[in-house]
């Protein structure tokens, strides 16, 4: 009999492969063990899930209709950047479902170029933040890429491989640019930055790796933009701390064109942005081997392990010499600075992960929570490469061998060589160069200086050329080149013999002048023994010597014994007359250098009768001379072209009485030896590097800068750029009441507390200086009280109160309020919530207190919320602040703005974070140049929302510049009609 039909079996089988569908290739953890790198054992997958957990409950919302967002700082708004980490980190945990959401957010707010909008007014939508933000994009399309891997063939709801090329495709477009001289660069976005305006933090060289993968037919353009992410980052990175800067020029320089657009500090410091620069290059270490990664990491961790204090140590922000330009502790620096330890030792990144696993959270919002996983992901090797989850195969193929080796411009002492470049599947990153198969020298291009040669000497040349991973080349074909005789005319004092015409009138020596045992021309050299720390080899002409009849000076051969030697030489212009100005010589272990000594290095002695080189350091040494010589040379041909001017002057880290001056670095023709600096015309230093503190100033003032460059020739370039600089106003003093004891002038009225009165003289914990006051609170009517013997006029001390709390295991809840005389007269009152365990600093100002005309006591009271619960407060550093320092404190703080809608009909609400009541100056600027709108408002201490109305402007775009004191904000404004 015919069986009736069911669909059942259909939907069974329908459910089953959509549940498939859904099942992750490579489901969390993974727990891959790179090849290169190392893992921490403080770390377990646990925690990850742990901090992941709570990132998807805290920042990830459902916004119907299958679409996701990511909570930002102001949970009403989205940016791109959460987007990215978003999709980043449900691709890696195989969360498709909220995978897929983020996504189609993403492709529901592009603009005109196809990428996204980078704010967006949560799931309601509206544009506040009108283009793209490159660093979001490049996490958007690498999760793309690791989503193709997890769910391999999905074609519905999104095409995740047909959507990663196109994303792909549109950045290449819009958001790179190749300079004129071939340079690869990351745009910040696609309608703004570029050469003079990048960021640092958000090259992805291992992302560009797995684009080159994905959409091979631009292969060769990503990996271009790898190997320029590590030009450009070595050109930025400080010398000795390896940190960089938030924004940059290409070519390195600190902030560069970006400085415009009102980021903190300029753009110079390592704060915000560039805390995430070290995970980034991490990751092309871990998955690619990247060897210049490793370099930079190892040279940033060394920095933190050791003059930043150790991991526990590091702040929310620095200078890129490692100077402080923050205050607290943010999961943000700390977490990627222990990813960059991976690349270092077992220990280190042992030591950093261990820390950040447990770090304080409490001030953490969605920037640090988000990065705290990404982080964690990486750590634990739960961040895996698109490829085989596993890190590609580290490039192990060396470059060809350089061919057609050829010498020309051979003199006495020195020739160029040249040769033909080398290729390599990656890149040729650099030329070894060998005399007689020892590396001398390294060059960049195909062509090298060889110099410190003798005459009449074979020299065997080689070349090999050198890969960014390390790989060698076979050495080239060996060419010998033969330097000419010397010329007739010099004077050979020693050769294989003593010039007959001289004579040994050495002291504590013993000479030898056949030696045998190391001879660097002709047969013989001489064995010199210094046998105590007067000894000298002395050589006594018995005629004098003209040395304008040898301009060349002195010029000889040394070779040091087994610790090397440390000499000084000088001549006599007669037999025991006065010795011309001593020079160093100091002679290489085990090896041959040669000296040449000009007579301006001597002083310029006229005459010459004795040759002298004596022991420096008391020691007593043997050494070898060969081939002393008085040259005929003449001095090279004169260098009479100056250096190009030095250019892009920039100050930072300006205080009352000092700054640090910056630039770029000029050329010549033979090379830079110095810059010297001027203040308001006069010359005031000198400096060898690209950088000048000055010290020793007056506030308030303004001072002209401007800088020239100098050559040993002695020409000077044209000046620099000026650059106007002027120095924080002079302070008034604040008046501490309390810092490591109660000033004078005060006394102590407080009361209901154990024993009567507070410790003044509290050890820990301490926030400022060594010693705390410490309040025992066991009365819901506890109070410390603080009176001063004389009033306090308020408007001496315009900048109110500024305290630092610690609350203890239970935190506290206090209020604060001031007595206008002793008993009587309160004022209003401030409520503080304290937190536990750490301290937080507080600034009040009168009229949050209700502006009292006098005040005579200060008291911080319990607000009865204790539930019984005794508990101990810790106060610090309780000042009377003045108007300077408010506004230095403002300073001090990282004020934030933001402009929305944008664009606009003309109706926007500008939202202005301060420390410090005072006015906000708004000026409306187009792009000619000229002021269309300037008004001004007050603002209050805190969050101050200011509406503005430029509904009477042409639609086009404008500056909008807003300042408080002398903190500024520039925003581009779309107004749209």
């Amino acid at each position: 009999m015919r069986q009736p039909f069911t669909l059942a079996p259909f939907f069974a089988l329908i459910l089953s492969l959509s549940g498939w569908a859904q099942t992750p290739q490579r489901p969390f953890p993974q727990q891959v063990a790179y090849t290169q790198g190392f893992k921490p054992t403080t770390l377990s997958s646990t925690d990850v899930q742990a901090a992941y957990t709570y990132w998807k409950a805290n920042y990830v919302e459902n916004c119907g209709n299958g679409v996701y967002r990511v909570k930002y700082d102001n949970p009403n708004e989205t940016v791109s950047e959460g987007i990215g980490y978003g999709m980043l980190l449900t691709a890696y945990f195989g969360d498709k479902t909220i995978f897929d959401g983020l996504w189609q957010y993403h492709k529901n707010f592009r603009d005109a170029n196809g990428l996204m909008h980078w704010k967006i007014g949560g799931c309601a939508g509206g544009i506040y933040g009108q283009n793209s933000a490159t660093d979001g994009e490049l996490d958007v399309a690498m999760a793309l890429i690791i989503a193709n891997q997890q769910w391999p063939g999905t074609t519905a709801p999104h095409n995740y491989q047909a959507d990663a090329t196109y994303l792909i495709n549109k950045m290449k477009q819009h958001e790179t640019v190749v300079t004129g001289n071939g340079l690869h660069v990351l745009k910040p976005g696609d309608t703004f930055g570029g050469e003079d305006c990048m960021n640092q933090s958000y090259a992805s060289p291992a992302y560009y790796r797995a684009f080159a993968q994905h959409v091979p037919a631009d292969a060769a353009y990503w990996t271009n933009m790898a190997r320029d992410a590590y030009v450009m980052l070595n050109a930025n990175a400080h010398p000795s701390t390896g940190l960089v800067s938030d924004w940059q020029h290409s070519n390195g320089t600190p902030g560069g064109g970006c400085t415009q657009y009102g980021f903190r500090n300029g753009g110079v410091d390592y704060l915000y942005d560039a805390c995430r620069t070290p995970w980034r290059f991490t990751i092309d270490y871990l998955w690619y081997g990247t060897a210049d990664a490793k370099a930079w990491l190892n040279r940033v961790t060394d920095w933190v392990a050791g003059p930043a204090g150790g991991i526990a140590n590091i702040k929310d922000g620095y200078h890129r010499d490692g100077s402080l330009a923050g205050g607290y502790q943010s999961i943000c620096f700390t977490g990627a600075f222990a990813v960059g330890a991976m690349a270092n030792s077992q220990s280190r990144v042992d030591a950093f992960a261990g820390f950040v696993k447990n770090q304080d959270l409490t001030y953490e919002r969605y920037f640090g929570h988000s990065l705290r996983v990404l982080y964690l992901l990486a750590l634990t090797g739960n961040f895996w490469s698109p490829t085989n989850s596993q890190p590609s195969t580290p490039d192990t193929q060396a470059p060809s061998t350089p061919t057609n080796l050829a010498a020309s411009n051979v003199t006495q002492s020195d020739f160029t060589l040249s040769w033909s470049a080398s290729t390599d599947n990656v890149g040729v990153s650099g030329y070894d160069i060998l005399r007689n198969g020892t590396v001398i020298g390294q060059s960049s291009t195909t062509s090298f200086v060889v110099a410190g040669l003798s005459p009449s000497t074979a020299y065997n040349m080689t070349v090999r050329a050198k890969d960014s991973a390390g790989n060698l080349s076979a050495a080239s074909t060996g060419l010998t080149v033969t330097t000419p005789p010397a010329t007739s005319n010099d004077l050979v004092v020693y050769g294989d013999a003593l010039n007959t015409s001289w004579q040994n009138w050495s002291w504590s020596t013993g000479t030898d002048y056949s030696g045998t045992a190391v001879v660097k021309v002709g047969s013989y050299s001489m064995a010199v023994r210094m046998y105590n720390a007067w000894a000298g080899l002395s050589l006594r002409s018995d005629n004098s010597i003209r040395t304008v009849d040898y301009p060349g000076g002195i010029q000889f051969w040394a070779y040091g014994g087994s610790n090397g030697n440390q000499l000084q030489l000088y001549t006599q212009r007669d037999d025991s007359g006065a010795e011309s100005r001593h020079v160093a010589i100091n002679v290489p272990a085990n090896s041959w250098k040669q000296f040449t000594v000009s007579w301006a290095d001597l002083g310029n002695p006229t005459q010459v009768k004795r040759i002298n080189i004596q022991d420096a350091v008391g020691s007593g040494h043997s050494l070898f001379i060969d081939d002393l010589r008085l040259s005929t040379a003449g001095a090279p041909p004169a260098d009479n072209q100056a250096p190009t001017a030095p250019a892009n002057l920039i100050a930072s880290s300006i205080t009352q009485t000092s700054f640090t001056l910056a630039w770029t670095a000029s050329t010549d023709n033979v090379g830079v030896t110095a810059y010297d600096v001027y203040r308001n015309s006069t010359k005031i230093g000198e400096t060898s590097g690209t950088s000048y503190n000055l010290t020793g100033l007056s506030a308030g003032t303004t001072y002209n800068m401007t800088v020239k460059a100098r050559d040993a020739a002695g020409n000077t370039s044209s000046a620099s750029n000026a650059l106007n600089v002027t120095m924080l106003p002079a302070n008034q003093p604040d008046a501490v009441i309390y810092g490591d004891a109660l000033a004078s002038g005060w006394e102590n009225w407080s009361w209901s507390l154990p024993g009567g009165s507070p410790n003044f003289d509290n050890t820990s914990p301490v926030q400022v200086g060594s010693k705390s006051l410490a309040v025992s609170v066991n009365t819901d009517w506890s109070a410390l009280s603080l009176r001063s013997v004389n009033a306090i006029n308020p408007a001496q001390y315009s900048g109110g109160l500024r305290f630092w709390l610690y609350g203890g295991p239970t935190g506290a809840k206090l209020q604060l309020y001031v007595h206008t005389d002793d008993n009587t007269n309160l004022s209003a009152t401030k409520a503080l919530d304290v937190p536990a365990n750490t301290w937080q600093q507080y600034t009040v100002g009168w009229n949050e207190l209700g502006n009292p005309g006098t005040v005579k006591r200060i008291n911080f009271q319990d607000r009865g919320q204790r539930n019984g619960q005794s508990y101990t407060l810790y106060v610090d550093q309780l000042t009377l602040r003045t108007s300077t320092g408010a506004r230095q404190a403002a300073l001090e703080q990282p004020l934030t703005a933001s402009l929305s809608p944008n664009p606009s009909a003309g109706l926007s609400r500008l939202q202005w974070d301060t420390p410090d009541a005072g006015k906000l100056t708004l000026t409306l600027v187009s792009l000619n140049g000229r002021t269309v709108s300037e008004q001004t408002r007050a603002v209050q201490p805190g969050r101050n929302t200011v509406e503005l109305d430029f509904q009477n402007q042409p639609a086009g775009l404008y500056l909008l510049n807003a300042q408080q004191d002398a903190n500024k904000r520039t925003f581009k404004l779309i107004i749209e009609r």
